[in-house]
């Protein structure tokens, strides 16, 4: 693993063409300690303007200048929070899955760096409109853990990176804003196994290009879901009984309740829970639905309006908060600036404080 931190920048790399990098790669292989050396350090100042270079050379390298060549990405990669640091790590990931020398150090610098990148994919994603959803390790369901079995693979949980927190299930919700280029971002939680990915109608995004999600998510279940109902089935094999009503989500405050038997919507008959899931599929977020339900022996008609997933709130017992951002070794978080001066120049008073700083943790 290379740190380096040192800012000047030898001249002629400030616009540094093909034949320099490539001399400087082939330098990499040099018998000469020091000559190798400044090498790989010209290399790692200049490796954010010459990333493609790095990674057409580091497919076909011998694996010590492979290992060099990686050691200037993972650089990049860990100091820049941007694009040009999502860039790296997508050649790191390219590295990965080439089969060649290079294979196995870009493997080990993703590997290792595993929660950093869950945090920027994180923040990548929320802004795109997608929701993340963290269970505590010790969570139960139905008297069992839930991950019981996976302790010994849980990935870093509760090291030194804040409360203990495992993500569980992702929504991508109707006001996804990405493209189909953004779902990259997922394929940078490959450390975790079995997650669940519920994409809801209305965010345009085809189910396909969700399935290619799982060809680096182990595990990987996706599941598309239309307006929320805000209801969980029974977990015995029944008929269509409602198990578990979200607290003041569109059934609760439709007067549904634990233990009614929906018997249809909107007077289409329903067979099953797995068939109510692919009915309300067909609604809208605000559709307001007719539940014809059994209660007690007694048939009654229920007016339910949909809403967003946002609003459900099963699993409170299980939720924990979502972990705070992780910074890499050579990143740092951004400090946010005092508010300005009111214009007019006020100045302090009791009723207009000066304004500190907000302290990052």
């Amino acid at each position: 693993m290379l740190f380096v931190s040192i800012v000047a920048v030898s001249p002629r790399l400030m616009a540094a063409d093909s034949a320099v990098i490539g001399e400087l790669i082939a330098k990499l292989g040099s018998s000469s300690f020091v000559e190798r050396t400044e090498a790989r350090r010209e290399l790692t100042l200049s490796a954010a303007d010459n990333l493609e270079a790095l990674e057409q050379a580091a497919l076909s390298a011998d694996p010590e200048t492979a290992q060099r060549l990686v050691e200037s990405l993972e650089h990049v990669f860990l100091q820049d929070d941007g694009e040009v640091g999502e860039h790296a790590e997508e050649i790191l990931q390219h590295l990965a899955r080439s089969g060649g020398a290079a294979s196995v150090p870009a493997g080990l610098v993703l590997q290792g760096n595993a929660r950093l990148r869950e945090s920027r994919a994180r923040i990548a994603l929320e802004k795109l409109g997608v929701q993340f959803i963290y269970f505590s390790p010790f969570a139960i369901s139905n008297g069992r853990e839930i991950f019981a079995q996976k302790a010994a693979i849980l990935p870093e949980i509760g090291v030194e990176l804040g409360p203990a927190a495992v993500l569980h299930s992702i929504f991508i919700h109707e006001n996804w804003s990405g493209t189909t280029e953004d779902l990259w971002h997922f394929t940078r939680l490959s450390n975790h196994r079995d997650l669940a990915i519920y994409s809801i109608k209305g965010n345009n995004i085809e189910i396909n290009d969700l399935y290619l999600l799982a060809r680096e998510l182990r595990g990987l279940t996706i599941q598309e879901r239309g307006a929320c109902l805000g209801v969980t089935s029974n977990p015995f094999p029944s008929p269509c009984q409602v198990g578990e009503v979200a607290e003041n989500g569109p059934a609760d405050k439709g007067g549904l309740v634990a233990g009614d038997f929906v018997f249809a919507v909107d007077e289409k008959p329903i067979r099953s829970f797995p068939h109510l899931v692919l009915t309300l599929q067909d609604y809208n977020i605000g559709d307001e639905v007719t539940f014809t339900i059994n209660r007690n022996g007694e048939e009654l008609m229920k007016q339910v309006k949909l809403g967003s997933w946002r609003e459900a709130s099963f699993n409170r017992d299980k939720i924990v908060d979502t972990p705070p951002p992780v910074v890499g070794p050579l990143g740092k978080l951004p400090v946010e600036k005092p508010a300005p001066e009111p214009k007019g120049g006020a100045g302090n008073s009791p009723d207009n404080p000066p304004v500190e700083p907000t302290p990052v943790p």
